[in-house]
C-alpha cells in the first residue's frame, strides 16, 4: 500500500482555490461582502422598492379616468364644491352645507379635480406607509413585521376602500384622517412627549371636523381617556400634562363648533328625517316613543311612513303641512334620536347585527363609477383582509382580544390602552352610523368598517410581537428607532 505524505493534496478533491488562493475563505468572503453591501444599501433597496409599489398602485388606482377628469356623478359632490366655492372669507364657508375640512382641501387647490384626487391619493398612501413604517419600528419579531407589512399593505390596496380616493367626497380623506388619528395616538402611547400628543389631538380634530358623525368618537376616544391620564398618571411631565389638557379643551371647542355649524346650516335634518320616516313611523313603539318626547304626530305625518327626506320630490323636505315636525327633527328631534339608541340598545344591536354580513361584505362598486374595482384586488388571500362577515367579525374579534392582553402583560399597556379604546370605538360607530341614517347606510359605513379593519390588524400583529420578543430585544429595538 503506498504510503501518502501528510502534507499531500488530491487535486481531485480539493476546493478550488479562490483570488486569495484559499477555497473556504473565498465563500464566506462573498457572503460577507453580500451581508455588508445589504448593510449599506438595504435602506436605499427598500426605499427604491417603496417607491416603485406606490408607483404602480397609484397607476392602476388612476388608471384611463385621469383623461377623463373625474367628473362629478353624486349630488353631494356638487355640495362639498359649492361650499368650497364660497371661500373662507364668507361665513357659509364655515357654517354652511358641508363639514368644512373637504371644502377647505377643494378651495386650496382650486376646485381641480385632479389635484382633489391627487391630494386624495397621497394622503391615502402617505397614511398607509406611515402605517407600516411605524408597525415595522415598533415590532421587533420579523414574523410580525412581515405579517403587518401584508395585512397593512392589502388593507391600502383594496379596491372597496382606495377607490373612494377617486370620488369627490368626504369618505377619502375621513378614512384617511381616522386612520392617521389612531397612528398618532399610537406614537405618543409608544413614545410620549408634548408634540405627540399635540399632534395626534389635531389629526383627531382634522378627523371630527371632516364629518359630524365622526364627532362623538372622536370626543369619546380622546377626552376622558386625556383627562383620566392627567389625574391619575404620575409619570408624565408638565409639558405633556399642560398638552393634553389643552387638547382636550380644544376637542370641546371644536365639538361646539361643530353643533353650532350643524345648527346653523339645517345639515343634520336630513338622516334625521330620513330614520323617522323609514325606520320610526312603520314601528308603533319607536313611534310611541317619540311622540312621547314631543314629536307632532298626524295624519299628515303617519302618511309618509316608509318615506325618506329625498322621495317623492322631496316632499318631506317641502310641504308645508309637515312645518312643524320639521323643526321638531331640526331641534329636539335629533336629541331623542340620540337617546334611542341608548332607550333601545339591546334591539337596536340585534338589528344592527342582523344587517351585519351584508355591510362587512359589500364592495360598493355601484359607487366605483371609474372601475378601480377591475383594476385592483377586492380581497387578500386567506382572509387576511379584515372580517367580511359576522362569524370572520368573531374570529379577528377574538384574535384582537387575546393580542390586546399579550401587549398589556408584556408592560405595553399604553399601546394596549390606545388600540382598545380604538376598538371600542369603531365597534360603537358601526352601531351609531347603521343608526345614524337609512340612507345609504353602505357608504356612510364605509369609514367604520375602515378602521376597525386597522384596529384589528394592529392589535394582532403588536400581539404577536410581544408574544414572540423578549422585552429586553423590543426595548433595544426601539431604543434606535427614530421617533
Amino acid at each position: 500500500m503506498a504510503v501518502v505524505p501528510p502534507d499531500h493534496v488530491d487535486p481531485l478533491t480539493a476546493p478550488a482555490p479562490g483570488p486569495t488562493g484559499e477555497g473556504e475563505r473565498s465563500s464566506g468572503g462573498t457572503s460577507a461582502r453580500l451581508r455588508a453591501w445589504g448593510a449599506t444599501n438595504g435602506r436605499d433597496v427598500r426605499v427604491g422598492l417603496a417607491g416603485v409599489a406606490t408607483a404602480l398602485f397609484v397607476m392602476r388606482l388612476l388608471g384611463a379616468s385621469w383623461r377623463s377628469g373625474f367628473p362629478l356623478f353624486f349630488p353631494d359632490s356638487s355640495s362639498y364644491l359649492a361650499v368650497a366655492r364660497l371661500g373662507p372669507l364668507r361665513g357659509g364657508f364655515w357654517f354652511g352645507e358641508r363639514p368644512i375640512v373637504v371644502p377647505a382641501l377643494q378651495w386650496l387647490l382650486g376646485r381641480n379635480l385632479r389635484l382633489v384626487v391627487l391630494a386624495q391619493v397621497a394622503l391615502h398612501v402617505g397614511v398607509a406607509w406611515w402605517a407600516i413604517v411605524a408597525t415595522w419600528r415598533r415590532c421587533a419579531s420579523g414574523r410580525a413585521r412581515w405579517l403587518g407589512v401584508l395585512m397593512l399593505a392589502g388593507l391600502a390596496i383594496e379596491s372597496r376602500f382606495a377607490f373612494w380616493s377617486t370620488q369627490i367626497l368626504s369618505e377619502s380623506v375621513s378614512m384617511s384622517l381616522g386612520a392617521a388619528a389612531l397612528l398618532g395616538w399610537l406614537a405618543f402611547a409608544d413614545r410620549g412627549g408634548a408634540d405627540r400628543c399635540r399632534r395626534a389631538f389635531l389629526l383627531t380634530a382634522l378627523w371630527a371636523l371632516c364629518r359630524d358623525a365622526n364627532l362623538p368618537i372622536a370626543l369619546l376616544s380622546t377626552v376622558p381617556a386625556a383627562l383620566a391620564m392627567v389625574r391619575w398618571d404620575r409619570g408624565i411631565g408638565p409639558g405633556t400634562r399642560r398638552a393634553l389638557l389643552h387638547g382636550s379643551a380644544a376637542m370641546v371647542v371644536v365639538a361646539g363648533y361643530v353643533t353650532v355649524a350643524s345648527s346653523v346650516s339645517e345639515r343634520t335634518i336630513y338622516p334625521t328625517l330620513n330614520v323617522i320616516g323609514q325606520r320610526v313611523l312603520p314601528d308603533p313603539e319607536l313611534t310611541a316613543f317619540y311622540v312621547d318626547w314631543g314629536m307632532p304626530f298626524d295624519s299628515a305625518v303617519q302618511a309618509r311612513a316608509g318615506q325618506s327626506s329625498f322621495d317623492e320630490g322631496f316632499d318631506m323636505l317641502n310641504a308645508p303641512e309637515l312645518a312643524a315636525f320639521r323643526d321638531w327633527a331640526d331641534g329636539r328631534g335629533q336629541l331623542v334620536q340620540l337617546w334611542s339608541m341608548v332607550r333601545f340598545g339591546p334591539r337596536f344591536v340585534g338589528d344592527v347585527w342582523d344587517d351585519l354580513d351584508a355591510q362587512l361584505g359589500a364592495d360598493h362598486r355601484s359607487y366605483d363609477l371609474f372601475h378601480v374595482s377591475d383594476r385592483l384586488p377586492d380581497r387578500l388571500p386567506a382572509g387576511l383582509d379584515g372580517p367580511r362577515s359576522r362569524g370572520e367579525l368573531g374570529i379577528w374579534l377574538t384574535a384582537a382580544l387575546l393580542g390586546l392582553g399579550v401587549i398589556a402583560m408584556s408592560r405595553r399597556r399604553a399601546i394596549a390602552v390606545v388600540l382598545g379604546i380604538a376598538l371600542a370605538g369603531s365597534l360603537l360607530d358601526l352601531y351609531m352610523s347603521w343608526l345614524g341614517d337609512s340612507v345609504e347606510v353602505q357608504r356612510h359605513l364605509v369609514g367604520a368598517v375602515a378602521r376597525l379593519g386597522l384596529v384589528l390588524v394592529l392589535s394582532i400583529v403588536h400581539g404577536l410581537d410581544s408574544l414572540l420578543t423578549p422585552a429586553r430585544r423590543r426595548r433595544r429595538i426601539a431604543g434606535r428607532a427614530t421617533p
